[in-house]
């Protein structure tokens, strides 16, 4: 835990010796810090990364062709590729330390990119860094591997498809091949289609089927089993089976996922009606970061997959968490008469402090929680 404990107060102090046009070194510095100590962490038995490790030795040992026969991860080529990229490098460390970077960077780079786009403050962009690295679980991230670093990659490219308007065949190519990386992949996938067709008129539908989805788990099973004899839709099928099974409210895993997508809909929803007639380019992504929320609403009753699509927000929430102080409160207070400027302006600033403080405590709740589950009990051999 000491290891942890003193990246993140060092990343904290050093924060301040940089300006905001020199943010980007200060986010590089955060990517490779994460990358580092991921390089030096000794996993325990029952975790993911361990196994990942067995199988970087089942992959330098024997090769490609002996070891796709063996590999946990089933016919997502994209990650038995990755896996034997790795392999190459000699050291296994190298895996969570390379996926620590990747994740860390170009979430960091996006917040940097959006708030030069938008000009935004210092003090808004260490708000949107901090609540990222709060929320975002370290250990998690380069034990488990794949998910974490998928949704960072799917959240990267959609930005660029959706806001920047570009570069449209690669982001559907890294989509599909990302599908291809973790199958959860599939239902951001799916998603992404959705918006296509996203309008006034199917909002109200899209939404009500994603809050009400779990109620008809039966009929989506077996809608997949028509085509069982597809082997990657096969395994879709056993990870929905697996993924929905019921679970109650106790781990906190699950508790602090649930009091996180409180917050992320409150300020989401205050940042939309505040910024209404702003950011329009920003249309689509927003609408699709509802979809996800819709989504994880729907899916509450189902542990696991309301946990990991949860923290598909982490990925997508900085941005407008940015975003929240840039504009005026409200749009028709700037239509007001210079005398009533002073009352309303403080109206203004209590709005945007208490929605800043709201940020600010449930990542300083997230963080504590995860230094009590799960830094506590890290090692690392230096």
């Amino acid at each position: 835990m000491k290891v942890i404990l003193v990246t993140y107060i060092f990343l904290f102090t050093i924060s301040f010796l940089f300006s905001k046009e020199n943010m980007k070194y200060y986010f590089f510095i955060i990517s490779l810090t994460f990358s580092i100590i991921a390089l030096f962490f000794v996993p325990d038995e029952s975790m993911d990364l361990y196994r990942h490790y067995e199988y970087l030795d089942v992959l330098r040992d024997y090769g490609w062709k002996l070891a796709i026969t063996v590999s946990p991860f089933g016919s997502s080529i994209v990650a038995n590729l990755y896996f034997y990229l790795i392999s190459f490098l000699g050291v296994n460390g190298l895996l969570p330390a390379i996926t620590a970077f990747i994740t860390y960077y170009l979430t960091l780079n996006r917040i940097y990119e959006v708030a030069l786009k938008y000009n935004c403050s210092k003090a808004n962009i260490l708000l949107s860094t901090f609540y990222f690295i709060s929320m975002l679980g370290y250990l998690s991230l380069i034990s488990g591997i794949r998910s974490l670093l998928a949704f960072a990659l799917f959240s990267y490219f959609l930005y660029i498809d959706l806001v920047e308007n570009k570069k449209k065949i690669l982001c559907w190519s890294i989509y599909i091949a990302l599908s291809l990386f973790h199958s959860s992949v599939w239902v951001l996938l799916i998603f992404r289609v959705m918006l296509r067709f996203y309008n006034k008129f199917t909002r109200i539908a899209y939404i009500a089927f994603l809050t009400t989805w779990s109620l008809n788990i039966a009929n989506i099973i077996n809608f997949i089993d028509n085509f069982s004899n597809i082997k990657i839709l096969q395994e879709l099928q056993q990870k929905v089976s697996l993924y929905t099974v019921g679970g109650y409210f106790t781990d906190y895993s699950i508790r602090d996922s649930l009091i996180i997508l409180i917050v992320i809909c409150i300020t989401f929803l205050f940042f939309l009606y505040t910024n209404r007639n702003q950011n329009k380019e920003m249309k689509s992504y927003f609408d699709y970061i509802i979809l996800i929320i819709a989504f994880c609403i729907g899916s509450i009753n189902y542990y696991r997959v309301f946990v990991s699509f949860v923290a598909v927000l982490y990925f997508l929430s900085p941005t407008y968490i940015l975003l929240i102080n840039h504009n005026p409160v409200f749009g028709f207070i700037r239509k007001q008469r210079c005398k009533h400027n002073k009352q309303y302006n403080s109206h203004n600033i209590s709005l945007n402090y208490i929605f800043t403080l709201i940020i600010i405590e449930v990542s300083i709740y997230k963080l504590l929680i995860l230094f009590k589950k799960e830094y506590l009990y890290m090692i690392f051999k230096l």
